[in-house]
């Protein structure tokens, strides 16, 4: 069956927040490109982005209120439903899979444009979507042009520009217009500026550390780190919402936890000699658990983290302890199920974690027991001590 002649726009993005130049976007794409209609995607973990201080959930009920009273305009939920990274292949897959006789088009900036070819498996995305390009005002369209015909040559890419141009504002310049407190209403459709105000969400003082840091880990972490640190910030935002532990703490823990990863060896022993950071006797013999007492080092040290039970959040993510906090709980349990684990028991804890900190807790921390001991390797006394405790309150 041959596709429809009114293709369906894809409009995706992360949407932190969503905004008016968003919305004109898909004014502009459903007008010009005569679609059938608009489907807002708001990505749910993208692997190159941190989403501070807002989760997936959030994000998706700001496009609704945004777009509901909108004819042609439908919010697509599947990439915040979907666990683990997003990516737009698999996206793209999954639509012209569950819609053959349905073509679609990916509306973007020009600035995206420019970055496509580095997108995962862009030649595969070129044969299931053509591209619909909006200009922001006052932008020159001269190198978009001639990106575009380079991919037309190179992967037979179909793209198409807009007559009209979208305006000039920005999600990051928004999020700096709100911790300043002043004009950014205007550019936000009112019912999303009003859950926005009702949700305190961007909040200027948490915000601003929580981006500063992100920024600061993001660079000092392999990319395969940094897909796990996101993975872990998900999760235990997730974690805390669901058994009332405060997300802003949470989500800083997560993010940090990791940050001493990348040094080992005599690197590492130097960094522990000057912030006088001591370890136990056990640690001593496990470099890989020098880590998470480094990495509270470095956060108290070089990122100004003062926030004690965060800090010892991040101290004890590796190894646990007998009278674990709350907080302290959800970001050791965030590290050992986030989306990227994909032991044999990790789905069975996740379904656990659902409704029970301890008990997955516990799971999770047999299953590592268990893992170490065929291994021949032996387990940190303060993780034996936390597992009797975890069991003792079951």
């Amino acid at each position: 069956m041959a596709k429809k002649a009114h293709p369906i726009g894809i409009l995706g993005g992360t949407f932190h927040p969503i905004h008016n130049g968003h919305v004109m976007m898909a004014h502009i794409a459903l007008e010009e490109m005569k679609l059938k209609q608009v489907w807002f995607l708001p990505d749910g973990m993208p692997p190159h982005k941190s989403i501070g201080g807002v989760t997936p959930q959030q994000r998706l009920e700001m496009v609704r209120l945004a777009v509901e009273d909108v004819d042609g305009f439908v919010v697509a939920a599947q990439e915040v439903q979907r666990e683990g990274y997003t990516y737009t292949v698999d996206t793209m897959r999954e639509l012209t899979a569950k819609y053959p006789d349905e073509s679609f088009v990916q509306i973007i900036g020009a600035d995206t444009l420019l970055q496509l070819e580095s997108w995962r498996e862009f030649d595969e995305i070129a044969k299931l979507c053509a591209f619909f390009v909006v200009p922001r005002k006052g932008t020159k369209k001269a190198g978009a042009k001639e990106c575009a015909k380079k991919l037309k040559k190179k992967y037979d890419a179909k793209i198409y520009f807009a007559e009209q141009s979208s305006i000039d504002i920005s999600s990051t310049a928004l999020r700096e217009m709100m911790e300043a407190g002043e004009g950014w209403r205007e550019f936000i459709p009112e019912k999303t500026a009003a859950y926005i105000e009702e949700n305190q969400l961007y909040r200027a003082s948490e915000q601003t550390q929580f981006d500063s840091i992100s920024d600061r880990v993001r660079k000092s972490l392999p990319l395969s780190r940094w897909h796990h640190t996101l993975g872990v910030v998900q999760t235990a935002v997730q974690l805390a919402q669901r058994f009332g532990v405060d997300v802003e703490r949470a989500r800083l823990a997560a993010l940090i936890q990791d940050c001493a990863k990348t040094y080992h060896g005599k690197e590492a022993e130097a960094l522990m000699a000057n912030y006088k950071v001591e370890l136990d006797a056990f640690s001593q013999n496990a470099p890989k658990l020098w880590h998470g007492p480094l990495g509270a080092a470095i956060a108290k040290h070089e990122y100004g983290v003062e926030d004690e039970e965060i800090l010892n959040a991040v101290r004890i993510h590796t190894v646990g302890a007998a009278n674990m906090t709350p907080l302290e709980k959800v970001i050791k349990l965030a590290d050992l199920i986030e989306p990227g684990r994909t032991y044999d028991a990790v789905e069975e804890i996740r379904e656990i974690a659902k409704t029970d900190l301890d008990g997955a807790l516990l799971a999770a921390m047999k299953n590592t027991m268990g893992y170490l001991k065929n291994g021949s390797q032996n387990m940190h006394p303060d993780s034996i001590a936390a597992i009797k405790a975890l069991e003792d309150k079951q």
